[in-house]
């Protein structure tokens, strides 16, 4: 049952992986602010709310918050290019100015092509998903000699479950990152068809 809902999520990022993405971005700031809502009443008014109005002012904070965060998607991008320019040229023993400039460059490019670089992430990771929790439920982890008859896992479940992407896996087997990458590939295609434009 965890490989098919693992093979049924695959495929869900797979060819709807930047929709998945910022509804899932909004989800999570909806319910973050639903749960303080009526918290935010007590710090404005002073008052514990009832149970009416501890409902209402879940809803306006969630609200809130869901907005938010589907407008925050391109400012977390942004930081997230920051820091990877950033501490490239810091690491690379460059002087701090040098290294905010890049950073900021490298901020700005992941902010503007967000869409790519999402659907790329979606859809390499969901490529991987498809490729190893099919293979498992085909007939086991591949191996040196072919797919073995009966499931052999090579680790716990819980390891297992938390390896699952076969990036370890596919290091050990040449074939099965072309595989990854040729689904990947597909994936990125049916998603920038589907939204309408590469950036």
């Amino acid at each position: 049952m965890e490989l098919l809902l693992l093979l049924l999520f695959g495929l869900v990022q797979l060819f709807f992986g930047y929709a998945f993405f910022r509804i899932l971005i909004v989800l999570g700031g909806a319910v973050l602010g639903f749960y303080l809502g009526p918290d935010v009443y007590f710090s404005l008014t002073g008052q514990p709310p009832g149970s009416g109005v501890a409902l209402v002012s879940a809803l306006i904070v969630g609200g809130i918050f869901a907005a938010l965060a589907w407008f925050a998607v391109r400012a977390l991008l942004f930081l997230w290019g920051f820091l990877i320019g950033f501490w490239a040229m810091a690491g690379a023993g460059q002087e701090l100015v040098p290294a905010l400039v890049v950073g900021v460059a490298a901020g700005v490019l992941v902010a503007i092509f967000q869409r790519a670089l999402i659907i790329a992430f979606t859809s390499l990771s969901g490529a991987s998903l498809v490729a190893t929790a099919g293979l498992a439920l085909l007939g086991g982890w591949v191996g040196g000699t072919g797919v073995p008859a009966v499931p052999q896992p090579r680790l716990g479940l819980g390891q297992e479950l938390l390896t699952l992407h076969g990036f370890e896996f596919a290091s050990r087997e040449p074939w099965f990152v072309v595989l990854i990458l040729a689904l990947a590939v597909i994936g990125a295609g049916v998603q920038f068809g589907r939204t309408g434009r590469a950036l």
